[in-house]
């Protein structure tokens, strides 16, 4: 009999439910429309909007039947629309996989909830379907089907630029002369964030812009403008050692860099942002050791890395100690009441470039200033002058090294008293340091002897760490 009964009560409900007709969804939370179906025939309008972090907004605009306007922003990471379903999160909240509410509209009312089915098949044939709920609590089930080619997606590419003066040229790899008037601008490009390549550009000093057209040489001795050819000298390959002999200009290449042989390299400026192109560079063929990197390989490579904008290639650390102590036998010190010691720390891509211990007041408002190298420091606005002291030139070991230097060529230059000073300028904590005619310690003689040559400094954009 129970059986009977709910026969009855199942045949009962299967006939209440077909009453009801297909113009009405049941659902906990209540009756609704059917949804009123459009097809969308033609894109009317593409737009693909590139912000930071590899974040697209892709902006697409379809038409239909009866006059449909569907208008509706994608948030994908990648340069095209990627098949998935898309479900909708406010415009601060929405990542890739979501459209942006509030933006996207049918017939010009604003979607508020349902989910975006996208599939693609070969290179840009989508198919877009979705049932949605507009504004006003009424439903459209849309369905796209067609070709969507979107633009190639153009790399991000900037730039970081270290220079040094003067330029120091080897005849035999053993001796270096400085190149009177010139600096070298080690210049470092990236695409996307990774490393495209880099360029070591020799110059007169007193060039402002790396515009210009320059050969790629390995015998720098004027200033008229140049690239520095790459070197590559397998040692283990000839049995001569365990290091490779390596440096100069390359384009970047996994596992080894294409070190430069020949050609030009062209770079132009146009509104703040710069263009390193060429058609004609060589490459140093290192798969026959014993022409010690001599010889180009088949062949011409180009390149185009355009629109570079500039980044901040230095960033730095301010250890501060208060007051200032100087010594000059290393066991008695002397303060300097109502000063500060600033241990500045200069970096480039992680690697220290300099080093300066400048003295100011206590806790100055900023660190502009003009600063003499001074030896000893007897008062605020001076410099402590660097120090490089061989203990084998008196018959013991280890090296000591003490105060202000920077890097050149791997090695660090001790700038000392007698000439030259050094200027910062503070924007708000981004600092400018420069410096020409730099009196520097000469480490190749005992008891603190000053080179003949002097040394100058350009860091500028310097950021806080």
């Amino acid at each position: 009999m129970k059986s009977i009964i709910k026969s009855f009560a199942a045949a009962a409900a299967i006939v209440l439910l077909a009453g009801c007709g297909n113009d009405y969804i049941d659902s906990l939370d209540g009756r609704y429309p059917a949804p009123e179906e459009y097809t969308l025939t033609s894109l009317v309008a593409l737009n693909v909007d590139k912000q930071d972090g590899g974040k697209r907004l892709i902006n697409v605009q379809l038409s239909g039947d009866a006059g449909a306007l569907f208008n509706v922003t994608f948030v994908t990471n990648a340069y095209n629309l990627l098949p998935k379903g898309y479900t909708i999160a406010g415009a601060a909240q929405a990542v890739n996989g979501n459209y942006v509410a509030g933006i996207s509209t049918f017939n010009g009312q604003a979607i508020t909830a349902g989910v975006i089915d996208v599939t693609l098949s070969g290179e840009s044939h989508y198919v877009i379907k979705g049932t949605l709920q507009l504004a006003d609590n009424t439903f459209v089930r849309l369905g796209y089907e067609g070709d969507i080619v979107f633009p190639l997606d153009p790399p991000t590419v900037t730039y970081q630029v270290e220079t040094s003066a003067p330029y120091y040229y080897t005849l035999d790899g053993a001796t270096y002369l400085p190149l009177e008037g010139s600096k070298l601008s080690k210049v470092t490009v990236y695409s996307d964030d990774a490393l495209a390549a880099y360029f070591e550009i020799v110059t007169a000093d007193s060039k402002t812009s790396l515009a210009g057209t320059y050969p790629v040489s390995g015998s720098i001795a004027d200033t008229n403008g140049a690239v520095v050819r790459g070197t590559y000298v397998d040692l283990p390959a000839l049995g001569w050692g365990a290091e490779v002999i390596k440096g100069g200009s390359y384009l970047a290449a996994d596992p080894i860099p294409d070190y430069l042989h020949g050609g030009t390299l062209t770079i132009t400026e146009s509104n703040g942002a710069v263009t390193f192109s060429s058609n004609d560079l060589t490459i140093i063929d290192i798969s026959d050791p014993n022409t010690y990197g001599g010889t180009a390989r088949p062949g011409t490579v180009s390149i185009n890395l355009a629109n570079a904008t500039q980044a901040s290639s230095y960033t730095y650390s301010n250890a501060v100690t208060s007051p200032y102590q100087y010594t000059q036998d290393g066991m008695n010190y002397t303060t300097i009441d109502g000063t500060q010691l600033n241990a500045i720390t200069i970096s480039s891509n992680g690697e220290v470039v300099a080093y300066f211990e400048v003295v100011t007041g206590v806790s100055p408002a900023s660190l502009a200033g003009s600063y003499a190298l001074s030896d000893p420091v007897t008062a605020a606005g001076q410099v402590v002058v660097g120090s490089y002291f061989d203990m084998s030139w008196f018959g013991g070991a280890g090296i000591m090294e003490t105060g202000s230097y920077y890097m050149q060529d791997g090695q660090k230059q001790f700038i000392r008293a007698g000439g030259g000073a050094l200027t910062i300028i503070d924007d708000g904590g981004v600092l400018g340091i420069t410096g020409t005619g730099l009196a520097l310690q000469d480490i190749t003689q005992p008891m603190w002897a000053t080179s003949a040559e002097t040394g100058s400094v350009n860091f500028t954009d310097v950021q806080p760490e």
